[in-house]
C-alpha cells in the first residue's frame, strides 16, 4: 500500500510540474480557448488522457475567476480526487477549491457530480463561491438547500454540480420513491459524489435517522375518531395516573 502510495505521489508531482509550466502559457489564452485545451484532453470515452494540460486549464481558470492559484500540493489532491482516491486535508489547506475543480473536471468529462456537504450553509457558501471557475467552462453549478420548493430542487439537480448536504439528499430519495408518476420526481443520480468532511457526513451524519411525516388528505377517519373520544367520561372509561401522564382505558372504555 505505501509503495503505491509513493508511486501515485510521484506521478502526481510530474503531472503538476507539468502543468506549472504549461499554465504561464495558457495565461494569455480566452475562456474559450481554455475550454476547448481542457476539451482536447478528454477521450471520446470520457477519460481523462493529457492530464497536465487539463490541471493547466484548470489552474488557469482559477487564477483567472476565482484569483486563487492552487498550490503544488492542492493540484496534486484533485489529480487524486479525479482518479477516485481519498485525499486528507487539513482545515485551512483549501479543500473548497480543491473540490470544485475535481468536480468541474469530472463535469467537463461528462459526469454528473454531487458534492456532499453537511449543512446548507456550506452547500449555498461554496456553490456561489465556485461558480465562476465552474461556468467558466460551459457548465451549470447549483445547491440543493431545506429551503427550496419541489420545483426548485428539480431544477438545481439538473445542474452539472451539484452542492448539497447529505441531509437533502436523503429526503429526496426517500420523497421520490412516494411517487406515483415518475413526472414527480425531484431527485437525479449522480455518476460521482464529492465527500466533503468525510468522517461528518459518513460517520456523524449516518448515525441520524431520516423520517418523513405528513399529514393524510383524508381526515374523514381522524374526525370519527374524535367524535368518539369526545364521549368518553373519566374514571368510567379511562383513568389518569398521579403523574397527570398516562392515560389507560377501563373495561367499558375498550
Amino acid at each position: 500500500m505505501g509503495a503505491k502510495s509513493a508511486k501515485h505521489e510521484k506521478q502526481s508531482r510530474k503531472i503538476v510540474d507539468q502543468a506549472q509550466r504549461q499554465a504561464a502559457d495558457f495565461a494569455s489564452l480566452s475562456d474559450a480557448e481554455l475550454r476547448e485545451r481542457a476539451s482536447a484532453a478528454i477521450t471520446s470515452g470520457a477519460e481523462i488522457t493529457d492530464k497536465s494540460t487539463f490541471l493547466a486549464a484548470l489552474a488557469t481558470a482559477s487564477s483567472r475567476k476565482l484569483g486563487l492559484a492552487p498550490f503544488d500540493v492542492q493540484a496534486q489532491a484533485v489529480l487524486r480526487l479525479i482518479s477516485g482516491d481519498v485525499i486528507h486535508m487539513a482545515t485551512g489547506e483549501g479543500k473548497t477549491l480543491v473540490g470544485a475543480m475535481a468536480a468541474t473536471g469530472l463535469a467537463l468529462s461528462g459526469k454528473r457530480v454531487h458534492v456532499v456537504t453537511v449543512n446548507d450553509y456550506l452547500a449555498r457558501r461554496d456553490a456561489d463561491w465556485m461558480r465562476p471557475l465552474v461556468e467558466s467552462f460551459g457548465l451549470q453549478v447549483a445547491a440543493v438547500t431545506e429551503s427550496m420548493d419541489t420545483q426548485q430542487r428539480r431544477q438545481a439537480y439538473e445542474a452539472d454540480v451539484v452542492y448539497a448536504p447529505v441531509k437533502e439528499l436523503g429526503f429526496d430519495v426517500l420523497r421520490d420513491n412516494q411517487i406515483t408518476e415518475r413526472a414527480q420526481a425531484v431527485f437525479r443520480q449522480a455518476e460521482v459524489a464529492l465527500v466533503d468532511e468525510a468522517d461528518s457526513v459518513l460517520v456523524d451524519e449516518a448515525l441520524v435517522p431520516l423520517v418523513l411525516a405528513g399529514s393524510r388528505p383524508d381526515q374523514a377517519a381522524d374526525a370519527r375518531v374524535t367524535s368518539v373520544v369526545a364521549t368518553l367520561r373519566e374514571e368510567r372509561h379511562y383513568t389518569i395516573d398521579s403523574d397527570g401522564r398516562n392515560v389507560f382505558l377501563t373495561d367499558d372504555g375498550a
